[in-house]
């Protein structure tokens, strides 16, 4: 269980603050653990973190998610009217502790509010707020960070969600202090400045934690059927059908894989059926708690990322590689700029040229008459993964947001982090 680290021997006046604004209820939310370890990282090098989250609840409330605390702020199940509450509450919240804060944290959803906030007047009065002012001229620093991109824009509700995340992003480009983004190609595609890009951070995994399937892996002797799972969002854009069928048109040609997709999403009807015509070569899974992924995942052999060469995913900065890799596997993946731009040219993965059937059965068949190196390519795999835990991640975005405040002027604020 993650939990928080303790406190840190400087008072809170000698750390610097971050307020991350995150209008989502991360008890909800299947990958929570990017938010909660990087908050939990910050804090453990000596930076002030309050998490602002979503909850179900009338008031505001600090309580704990996974070990980590957390504020709890209104979330009304409601759509659009939750964001108006929940943000709110959260100006409400920043306007009481603007004097001691640096940072101000978040993504594009939230950002006609910190816009609202960024226009307050500069002083706030110790006797309104309680707190000593900041020097003459100066305020919090507001950096938007961007990690997704929308997938769909099939509904009218993916439309309008699709277009006010475009609109945010442009809007950001001429407005906030800073951006942070998960990789240097989210960047690029949404033409960010390079006078406002402060850096980008990754995905991360717990390398402690998924490295214990190393011990308990037991590779396939002989013509023994290999293992290969997919975790993740079972849905159409992900081309999880294409592998399906390539694994079964393998399994006609003579070699023995089963594919266990482990998940659930829009595309899980489909792929049901995919797999009830199999002949067992596909499996469904369904959707598993994340801290029993690595007992399952060390009974598998090779981790699969099918996901077409689009831009969506070209941005994107896969957990899923990560855990594969910190787990001994090697994976079967397309080569996308999210999947090369990690791994490079080290040999640990089974490369399909594209997420088309022909593409993945081709990388099937090698995967195949090559299953001998499959220990090796795990050993290099988890050598990999040593340099991308969430410990290396949260240090790429405090450098990213001491960097931010150095260029605003605030580098003599405060004492800063170690």
């Amino acid at each position: 269980m993650m939990t928080d680290p303790p406190q840190d021997a400087r008072s809170d006046s000698d750390r610097k603050h971050i307020v991350w604004v995150y209008p989502g209820d991360l008890r909800a939310t299947i990958n929570s653990a990017p938010t909660l370890r990087i908050t939990s990282s910050l804090r453990n090098t000596g930076w002030r973190v309050d998490l602002l989250v979503g909850g179900r609840f009338a008031k505001t409330r600090a309580t704990d998610i996974g070990g980590i605390a957390v504020c709890e702020i209104p979330l009304p199940d409601v759509f659009l009217v939750k964001q108006v509450v929940y943000h709110a509450w959260v100006l409400r919240y920043v306007l009481r502790e603007w004097s001691t804060i640096d940072v101000v944290f978040f993504a594009s959803m939230s950002l006609p509010w910190m816009l609202l906030l960024r226009a307050i007047p500069l002083l706030r009065s110790r006797a309104v707020y309680g707190h000593p002012c900041r020097p003459s001229g100066t305020r919090p620093l507001f950096v938007m960070d961007t990690r997704t991109m929308p997938m769909t824009r099939s509904t009218p509700r993916d439309n309008v969600r699709g277009l006010y995340t475009d609109a945010m992003n442009w809007l950001a480009n001429w407005l906030v202090d800073g951006q942070t983004t998960i990789t240097p190609a989210m960047a690029e595609a949404y033409h960010i400045p390079s006078s406002k890009l402060l850096g980008c951070w990754p995905s991360g995994v717990d390398v402690d934690l998924f490295s214990r399937s190393i011990q308990t892996r037991r590779w396939p002797p002989g013509d023994e059927s290999i293992e290969i799972v997919y975790i993740g969002t079972l849905s159409p854009e992900r081309d999880i059908v294409r592998l399906c069928e390539a694994v079964r048109e393998a399994h006609l040609e003579g070699m023995s894989f089963r594919l266990s997709l482990i998940g659930d999403g829009p595309d899980t009807e489909r792929l049901s059926a995919v797999a009830a015509d199999s002949d067992g070569a596909v499996r469904m899974m369904g959707r598993m708690p994340h801290e029993k992924m690595p007992a399952l995942i060390a009974t598998m052999h090779v981790g699969a990322l099918p996901f077409p060469d689009r831009v969506e995913f070209q941005v994107s900065s896969p957990i899923k590689l990560f855990e594969y890799m910190a787990a001994g596997m090697p994976v079967l993946a397309t080569r996308v700029r999210c999947h090369t731009d990690v791994v490079g040219d080290r040999p640990c993965v089974f490369w399909a040229q594209d997420s088309s059937q022909e593409a993945l059965l081709a990388a099937l068949r090698r995967l195949w008459s090559d299953r001998s190196l499959l220990p090796d390519y795990g050993s290099v795999a988890a050598e990999v993964a040593k340099d991308c835990t969430w410990a290396a991640s949260a240090e790429r975005l405090a450098q990213a947001l001491q960097r931010g405040l150095a260029r605003a002027g605030f580098r003599n604020s405060r004492i800063g982090p170690s």
